[in-house]
């Protein structure tokens, strides 16, 4: 028989047929039938750090002395990939996402990316991301044997962009994308980015026509917003 396993990994070795009566055991060896003793027991459940020949056999001690054919069951031990090397480009002013890219283990080589620990559909090693969430990138290679973590960490992004989805308050956290309220705590600052205050020549709950979907304000040299 054959199994596989990554390095870290367990299986169970059980042997079917071939005995059984009263006072019978299975032992398990390696090297040869009746070599290294590895253990005893039907389901034996064994972590090899190497690609392992088990062998497998009934036996009776005195006064039977009987012992079965031996049967072999061969662990392939897989290694884990590398710990993922990658590059992250932080959200900013005007893009709110932020994108990992895996560098190593490289796309094309047979590898699958996540960022979840459960999801392996990603061949391309990129990924574009909410902001302000810290991630978990791990790569999986052929046999499944999954890496250690790369944590990546993804800023808040410098900004808010205005929805106007409720209203015309400029205060109220609904009305902007992430709803975290405005870029600010103060309503008579217009910003770009945030730390970045200038006065509006008007509120926007003043403007005429009301701000559209999408908007964002940047400070303008005279210290007004410009869309």
């Amino acid at each position: 028989g054959s199994a596989s396993v990554c390095i870290g990994g367990r299986t169970t070795l059980t042997l079917n047929g071939g005995g059984g009566g009263t006072g019978e055991t299975v032992k398990w060896y390696t090297t040869s039938c009746g070599g290294t003793p590895a253990g005893t027991g039907n389901g034996l459940s064994v972590n090899p750090t190497v690609t392992t020949t088990y062998y497998g056999r009934y036996e009776n001690g005195t006064p039977c002395n009987y012992v079965s054919n031996c049967a072999t069951v061969t662990v392939t031990v897989t290694a884990l990939p590398t710990i993922p090397t990658i590059t992250i480009t932080q959200p900013t002013c005007t893009v709110l996402t932020g994108t990992i890219t895996v560098t190593s283990p490289a796309p094309g080589t047979g590898f699958t990316y996540s960022i979840d620990g459960t999801t392996y559909t990603n061949t391309t090693g990129i990924f574009i991301v909410a902001e302000n969430t810290t991630y978990n990138v791990t790569t999986q290679n052929a046999a499944g044997c999954i890496s250690p973590v790369r944590s990546a960490v993804i800023n808040a992004s410098s900004d808010r962009v205005w929805n106007g989805s409720t209203d015309n308050d400029w205060t109220n956290p609904a009305n902007w994308t992430p709803a975290k309220g405005p870029p600010g705590d103060d309503p008579r600052t217009t910003h770009g980015c945030r730390g970045e205050t200038k006065q509006p020549t008007r509120l926007p709950r003043e403007w005429s026509p009301r701000p559209a979907a999408a908007w964002r304000s940047t400070p303008s040299p005279c210290g007004g917003a410009t869309a």
